[in-house]
C-alpha cells in the first residue's frame, strides 16, 4: 500500500471514528438531558423523530442545489448548516434559560429532591448534598444520582446508598454517588 493511499485511509478512520464518537455522545446523553429538564417521554419521542427524519429531507434538497450551483461546494453547504446548527443550539440553550442567567442559578429541583436533599446533608461526614431523581411519568424511578462533599469515604457513600434505597424503594445498581465540587 502506498503512503498516499495509507494517509487517506487514516485521514477516512479518524473522520468515521470521530462522527461515531460525536453521535454516541449526543444519543447516548441527549435523551437523559432532556429528561431531566422536565420534558415528557411523548416529547422525546417527537423529537428525536424529528432528529432523524429531518435529514432524510434536507440532504436531497441540499445535494440538488449543490449540483446545481457551482457556488455551494460541499465545505461552503457544511459551514452553513454548521452555522445554523450552532444558531439554533444557542437560541435553544436561550429559551431553557428563561432569563435564570448563564451561570446555572435557575436550576429547578423537585420537592423529593429537595428533600432528600435536606435529609441526606443531615448525615454524619455527609456535607452539602445536590440529588437528581430521574423519574418516568408513571412515577417509577429510573435512577438516581447524589453529589455530596463527604463521597471520598466509603462509609459515608454506604450510608447514603442505604438511605435512598430505604427511601426510594431502588436497587443500588440505579443509585450513583458523586463528589460534590467546591
Amino acid at each position: 500500500m502506498d503512503k498516499l493511499a495509507r494517509q487517506v485511509d487514516i485521514h477516512h478512520a479518524v473522520m468515521q471514528g470521530s462522527y461515531f464518537a460525536g453521535f454516541s455522545a449526543i444519543w447516548g446523553f441527549g435523551p437523559v438531558l432532556l429528561l431531566y429538564h422536565g420534558l415528557s417521554n411523548s416529547t422525546l419521542g417527537v423529537i428525536t423523530s424529528l432528529a432523524l427524519v429531518l435529514p432524510l429531507l434536507i440532504q436531497p434538497a441540499l445535494a440538488s442545489l449543490s449540483d446545481a450551483d457551482p457556488r455551494w461546494t460541499s465545505r461552503r453547504l457544511a459551514l452553513v448548516l454548521s452555522l445554523i446548527t450552532l444558531a439554533a443550539a444557542v437560541a435553544i440553550l436561550l429559551l431553557q434559560l428563561g432569563g435564570q442567567g448563564l451561570m446555572g442559578g435557575g436550576e429547578v429541583q423537585t420537592d423529593l429532591e429537595k428533600r432528600l436533599s435536606g435529609l441526606l446533608s443531615q448525615m454524619d461526614g455527609v456535607g452539602r448534598v445536590r440529588v437528581m431523581v430521574a423519574q418516568r411519568e408513571d412515577g417509577e424511578i429510573d435512577g438516581v444520582v447524589v453529589a455530596a462533599q463527604g463521597a471520598d469515604d466509603l462509609g459515608v457513600c454506604l450510608r447514603v446508598q442505604y438511605a435512598v434505597q430505604t427511601l426510594l424503594g431502588v436497587e443500588s445498581a440505579k443509585i450513583e454517588i458523586v463528589r460534590l465540587a467546591g
